[in-house]
C-alpha cells in the first residue's frame, strides 16, 4: 500500500513538474462567444474559465485557432495538448480525455430563413431536410445518428448563417445558439447582412455541456491532467470565482 502511494506521489509531482516546465498548447477554432480573436489577443468564456483555471494549477496555455477540423486531427495526432470546446463523443473518447467539469453548456438550435414556413417539434418534423451544418461539429448523439435528412456541410458557422440568409439550398441550419446570435449582430454591424430575417424553431436538437479534451497521444499525463483540472474547477466554483464566466 506504501508502495501503491509512493508511485502515486512520484508520478504526481512528475506531471506537475512537466506542466509547469511547458506552455500546454490548445486548439480551439472561431466559436464567438465561446472563443474568437479580438486585437490579436484569443478571448471567450470557454477561455477566461481555462486561464483562471490553468493559473491555478500553475501552468500558461498557449491559446491557438484552428479550422476545426484540423484542431481535431492536432490532438488526435499529438501535435496539441488539448482542444475546446467540444461535446464528448464514442469517437472522440478514442483519442480525448475528459474532466468531469464542463467548460460551458450548449443549446442547438433549428434555425430557418424568416420567409420559410417549416415548422417542427420533433425530430420527425425535420424528416427529408436539407439542413447546414458546420464539417466535423458534433450536435448531439440524437442529432448524429439521424439518417433522414440531407447534411449540407459548410467549412463553419459563419459560412452557415450567410448560406441561410442568401436562401442557398437549405431549408434549416443546426448552430448553437449563442454563437449564432453573436455571429447576427456582427454581420449586422459590419454589414454584411441588412436585416436579421431569420426565425428559430421549437425544437431544440440538443442542450448538453461541453468540455475540454486533452490528448491522449501528446505525452502528458492526461488522465491526471483532467482530475487536476476538474478539482481546481469545483473549487473555483465553490469560492465563487467562476460564478460569472460559465454559462448555462
Amino acid at each position: 500500500m506504501k508502495l501503491l502511494l509512493l508511485s502515486f506521489l512520484v508520478i504526481f509531482a512528475m506531471t506537475d513538474a512537466y506542466a509547469k516546465e511547458r506552455q500546454l498548447t490548445i486548439v480551439g477554432n472561431f466559436y464567438p462567444p465561446h472563443s474568437y480573436i479580438e486585437n490579436d489577443e484569443f478571448k471567450g468564456i470557454d477561455v477566461d474559465t481555462i486561464r483562471t483555471v490553468f493559473k491555478k494549477l500553475g501552468i500558461k496555455p498557449l491559446f491557438k485557432l484552428r479550422p476545426w477540423a484540423r484542431a481535431l486531427a492536432e490532438v488526435k495526432s499529438g501535435e496539441s495538448d488539448a482542444i475546446f470546446p467540444l461535446f464528448k463523443t464514442k469517437e472522440r473518447n478514442v483519442f480525448l480525455e475528459y474532466p468531469t467539469e464542463p467548460l460551458s453548456y450548449e443549446k442547438n438550435i433549428l434555425v430557418v430563413s424568416g420567409d420559410s414556413k417549416r415548422t417542427a417539434k420533433t425530430i420527425e418534423d425535420i424528416k427529408g431536410w436539407g439542413i447546414g451544418v458546420a464539417a466535423e461539429n458534433s450536435y448531439g448523439e440524437t442529432f448524429d445518428e439521424y439518417q433522414d435528412i440531407e447534411r449540407l456541410e459548410a467549412t463553419n458557422n459563419e459560412r452557415l448563417v450567410l448560406q441561410l440568409n442568401a436562401k442557398n439550398r437549405i431549408d434549416a441550419i443546426i448552430i448553437n445558439e449563442l454563437v449564432f446570435d453573436t455571429i447576427v449582430s456582427n454581420y449586422i454591424k459590419t454589414g454584411k447582412i441588412k436585416r436579421a430575417n431569420f426565425r428559430k424553431l421549437e425544437y431544440v436538437p440538443n442542450n448538453a455541456p461541453l468540455f475540454i479534451g486533452f490528448s491522449k497521444t501528446s505525452g502528458i499525463n492526461h488522465e491526471l491532467l483532467a482530475k487536476k483540472f476538474s478539482d481546481a474547477m469545483k473549487q473555483l466554483k465553490e469560492e465563487g470565482v467562476l460564478k460569472n464566466i460559465i454559462v448555462h
